[in-house]
């Protein structure tokens, strides 16, 4: 054994106590980065084909990104974050290698969310460690699809997210709502495979949940709030007339049973 056949490990757990753990391609990719240097990085993180012995995944680039804190290697930072941005960029459907990008403002805005959610875990992960980055050192190609299918839910439901609550079968208009909603997502051209079984799953799994955990869910997925000061916008606590704490604790007990039915604990 060397210094290299060792990594720090992750802290990330699963609902289960289980710690989260790197492949292992990506961990002799790693060691092989120390080994070698990073200016053979930085030469193969150019390579864009997959199939090539040489290509370096993205779960070195996140594990290489947390590490420069502890050498202060800005110009190394800075590159490893240009090359995941141009991959997250290339993993939208409607990129067209050789085109500058879409001039569509829904599209536009599915990319900067994507973009600014997982600069803002990186900010905070250089701030102090934040456990919630582990996952894409982990999996870095099924993080963004589930952030993909988090942007895509926020922009499509903003525009519907201002609606009457004066009907008394809102919960069910709602199921319906989202249910078509998710059902037009699985089945366009675009989403892939992977991600149509995880819309389709979590549908299921969202009609299991007990009546209370669901409402709030569904409320959720249409983008109110938990809470708002201001009288014009609906909130789900003053829907459900309860406080903005129950609101959140149901929410946490509602994913932890998603997560549970979907098998990621």
């Amino acid at each position: 054994m060397n210094e290299f056949d060792e990594l720090p490990p992750l802290r990330k757990t699963t609902i289960s106590g289980r710690v989260q753990v790197r492949r292992a391609r990506t961990v002799e990719q790693i060691q092989r980065a120390k080994k070698h240097g990073y200016a053979n990085l930085l030469e193969r993180v150019e390579i864009n084909d997959r199939s090539s012995p040489d290509y370096v995944v993205s779960e070195v680039l996140v594990f290489l990104m947390r590490e420069t804190k502890t050498h202060n290697n800005r110009a190394l930072f800075d590159k490893l974050f240009f090359v995941l941005w141009q991959r997250i960029k290339r993993s939208f459907p409607w990129y067209i290698p050789g085109q500058d990008g879409t001039d569509d403002s829904s599209q536009l805005q599915m990319e900067d969310m994507v973009l600014d959610s997982l600069g803002a875990l990186i900010a905070s992960d250089q701030a102090d460690y934040d456990e919630d980055l582990d996952y894409y050192e982990v999996s870095f190609d099924q993080a963004i699809k589930f952030d993909r299918i988090d942007a895509w839910r926020s922009v499509m439901g903003n525009a519907a997210k201002r609606v009457s609550m004066t009907t008394g079968d809102e919960e069910e208009r709602l199921t319906a709502e989202v249910k078509t909603a998710l059902t037009k997502m699985a089945s366009d051209d675009f989403v892939e495979n992977e991600e149509k079984i995880y819309l389709k799953e979590s549908l299921r799994a969202i009609s299991q949940l007990p009546e209370k955990e669901r409402e709030v869910m569904l409320y959720k997925m249409k983008q109110y709030p938990i809470e708002s000061t201001d009288p014009s916008i609906i909130s789900i606590s003053s829907i459900l007339k309860c406080t903005p704490k129950t609101v959140q604790n149901r929410l946490k007990s509602a994913r932890s049973r998603i997560k549970k039915m979907l098998g990621e604990e």
